[in-house]
């Protein structure tokens, strides 16, 4: 895998390794600043897997160019591993193996909320529930609770619709944000 270099001090982050339990040469990385990439031989050779997602607008940004692509938090289904959501920093994704094309489910979130934010987390057992906490995404910063009113989204449906989630959140004034890898679910209903 090339090493890209992105906007942000330090350069791109790695993060979101993903194994598929089934085969354990098959894996998955996500990296800020350089797309997703998959592996099916335990990392002698890579593929590209950025069809179908957004960059930045306004930018002159070349969505082929993976230095552009910015997936915050990608995550693999536990009980179906050939599906897997993305939150990006352009949109809410989810791609169903094998096609190699994601499909922006964000899109169906509430047009007042958008669908930008660095967190993701998935039902342990239903492959249709994901759950995201999206961000003030009316630029690259600030990255706070939108209008201070954290929430997380649930879809049930595996992205057709989305239900706000904020009993015992603050109502006002919360001007914060989960981290990346802050955001998990538990084997409970």
């Amino acid at each position: 895998m090339d090493t890209v270099q992105d906007g942000t001090p330090d350069g791109p982050k790695m993060h979101s390794v993903t194994v598929d339990p089934r085969d354990p040469k098959h894996l998955y990385v996500a990296m800020s600043g350089g797309g997703v990439h998959e592996t099916r031989d335990g990392g002698k050779t890579w593929k590209l897997l950025i069809d179908g997602l957004e960059v930045v607008e306004g930018f002159g940004f070349n969505k082929a160019d993976p230095t552009f692509h910015d997936p915050h938090c990608m995550r693999m289904c536990p009980t179906n591993p050939e599906r897997l959501y993305q939150q990006n920093h352009c949109g809410i994704y989810r791609i169903d193996r094998p096609s190699k094309t994601w499909e922006r489910i964000g899109l169906n979130m509430p047009k007042q909320v958008g669908d930008i934010g660095l967190r993701l987390a998935l039902h342990p057992r239903d492959d249709k529930t994901a759950y995201v906490f999206p961000m003030d995404g009316s630029g690259v910063w600030p990255r706070t609770s939108l209008a201070g009113k954290p929430a997380a989204y649930v879809t049930r449906n595996a992205g057709k619709s989305w239900q706000r989630l904020d009993a015992g959140l603050p109502k006002g004034q919360a001007w914060w944000t989960l981290k990346r890898q802050a955001f998990a679910t538990d084997h409970a209903e």
